[in-house]
């Protein structure tokens, strides 16, 4: 099994993956609460091409994982590093990344979370 690098964002070394038959999904995700980094990778079984989840070939969730994982420790050069910044739709009532257009991820209460780094594109914010 590959080792999960530190978190992208907040260089904590409290990084965790899941597989979770109750959400359905695949997660890695920066587990330090002292940084309250918001970091993670989700991806659906049905993205993942496993369908509903109920009946799952080890192969293939084990290969899906090791992509996952291949995924969150890939790391852009200190050239090539993005920064953007966070868009407030109002209309939307919710974040957008300025340089993948993505929404920010959402708190527990499904509140729009400006965090310091993109979910979706690793981009750094400035905040």
């Amino acid at each position: 099994m590959i080792k999960l690098l530190h978190c992208p964002f907040c260089g904590s070394t409290e990084v965790s993956a899941e597989i979770s038959y109750v959400t359905k999904e695949f997660r890695i995700y920066c587990a330090n609460p002292e940084a309250n980094c918001s970091a993670e990778m989700r991806l659906s079984f049905a993205d993942a091409g496993l369908g509903d989840g109920e009946i799952i070939d080890f192969g293939e969730m084990t290969s899906i994982i090791q992509q996952l994982m291949d995924l969150w420790n890939t790391r852009p050069s200190k050239e090539a590093e993005k920064r953007g910044r966070w868009i407030y739709d109002e209309e939307e009532k919710g974040y957008t990344c300025s340089e993948c257009g993505m929404s920010a991820l959402n708190d527990d209460k499904g509140v729009s979370v400006a965090s310091n780094g993109c979910p979706h594109c690793l981009t750094r914010m400035d905040i």
